[in-house]
């Protein structure tokens, strides 16, 4: 039974489901997860106040479970002091583990929050993205993937330095192969980012800092010619996990703590400013 099926079946049978396959020794070869996205309110004691989760209707109940055991408890911390609850948009990574050969259980694996407002000036915010090219390779391959990109924004909006944290191939190959497409990928992501624009925060108390850290996933997915882009969200998704990177240029490692590629698409994260998570994500 390959990962995505015991997904799946995990969910059918409300075992906690989802199950990644490992080599041993290795990083996992494919794993099966769903990106879960809503929106949280916390307040000044860092106590989750009430949370909501988007579409549960098109999420598994095994998963609205998942969520429901673990995020009324999480507390979080604040860099500087708030006197009313904060509103972060939520987006969960939960992902399998083996139990045996046909069973697995759901874990909560990340979490990434960003404004909520969309509009608050504490924030970074983007200004203008142009679309990014897929890489020639990839494309003549008809390979797929996601790159999580860690991005340093200067006081003029435009990014200073730009690394991949991150890539995620939806094709399953030769080891060697996928070195050469993860590499593909993570360079027209962060040739595509020259031309970006962000609005810096003009508040708070980061406002007055020489530059901001964000982390942004850039997608790469090929369609049929005239079919529309599916809506996949509340699907399990099977992908190679990439190894996660370190930035060399940055000195401050618990700032990009955590899991990249808990970002849904289009989100954007602003590292070192608002509320962070100081609790463990999943309780089991």
């Amino acid at each position: 039974m390959n990962v995505l099926s015991r997904a799946k079946a995990a969910c059918m049978c409300l075992c906690l489901a989802s199950m990644p396959v490992f080599a041993a020794g290795r990083q996992p070869v494919s794993e099966a997860s769903m990106l879960v996205k809503g929106s949280i309110v916390i307040g000044p004691d860092g106590k989750v106040v009430s949370y909501t989760v988007d579409r549960p209707e098109r999420i598994p109940p095994a998963v609205i479970d998942v969520v429901k055991t673990n995020v009324p408890h999480w507390v979080f911390e604040f860099d500087d002091q708030v006197a009313e609850p904060v509103k972060e948009t939520m987006s969960i990574r939960v992902v399998a583990r083996a139990i045996d050969e046909t069973h697995a259980r759901l874990i909560v694996a990340g979490a990434s929050f960003a404004d909520g407002s969309g509009e608050s000036t504490r924030y970074i915010h983007r200004k203008a993205t142009t679309p990014v090219r897929y890489p020639r390779i990839s494309l003549a391959d008809r390979v797929s993937g996601t790159v999580y990109l860690l991005l340093q924004i200067g006081q003029d909006g435009h990014v200073q330095q730009a690394f991949a944290e991150q890539v995620n191939l939806r094709q399953y190959l030769a080891q060697t192969r996928n070195e050469i497409y993860a590499h593909d990928l993570a360079e027209a992501a962060i040739e595509g980012t020259k031309n970006w624009t962000f609005e810096p925060p003009s508040t708070g108390p980061s406002a007055k800092d020489n530059s901001w850290l964000i982390r942004v996933p850039v997608d790469f997915t090929l369609h049929e010619m005239g079919t529309p882009d599916p809506d996949a969200y509340g699907k399990w998704d099977e992908y190679m996990p990439g190894v996660v990177q370190k930035a060399p240029w940055i000195g401050n490692r618990r700032l990009v703590s955590g899991r990249p590629d808990s970002l849904a698409q289009s989100m954007l994260e602003q590292l070192g400013t608002g509320p962070h998570l100081a609790t463990s994500l999943d309780s089991n």
